[in-house]
């Protein structure tokens, strides 16, 4: 069975449990550790600078507001360019997310599916 750690190491240790349910619950927790982790490798590490990001993307849709208005005029670009930069920067996040969401959904739909402990411990879950 694949088991995932953070560091993206597996390994073949296998639960101990014969329940169908409770090893569905362990392998679905190893593909939201999978995903958790590749959001993780897409945002970054945590930084005081995501606290803005709602706000920046708020006024870029609205084509600019104070904050990258003075951004931009500290960056020396105009604020038309600094808007374009925070929804392209959305928009690729937008996707990455979607398809990490989508993946991890249907890995764990998969598994739902699967009715016996060898298709559950040989399934190849990863995205």
């Amino acid at each position: 069975m694949l088991i995932f750690h953070i560091d993206d190491c597996y390994n073949g240790g296998e639960p101990e449990t014969d329940d169908l349910d409770e090893l569905k619950s362990i392998i679905k927790g190893h593909i939201d550790a999978f995903a958790a982790n590749k959001r993780i490798k897409l945002a970054g590490n945590p930084s005081p600078e995501y606290a803005a990001w709602g706000l920046k993307l708020a006024e870029a849709k609205q084509g600019g507001g104070p904050m990258l208005e003075a951004e931009a005029w500290h960056r020396g670009i105009a604020t038309t360019v600094l808007v374009e930069k925070v929804l392209t920067n959305a928009e690729a996040y937008q996707q990455a997310e979607a398809w990490i969401a989508g993946n991890a959904g249907k890995q764990r739909d998969i598994v739902s599916a699967l009715t016996t402990r060898e298709e559950l411990l040989d399934y190849d879950w990863r995205f």
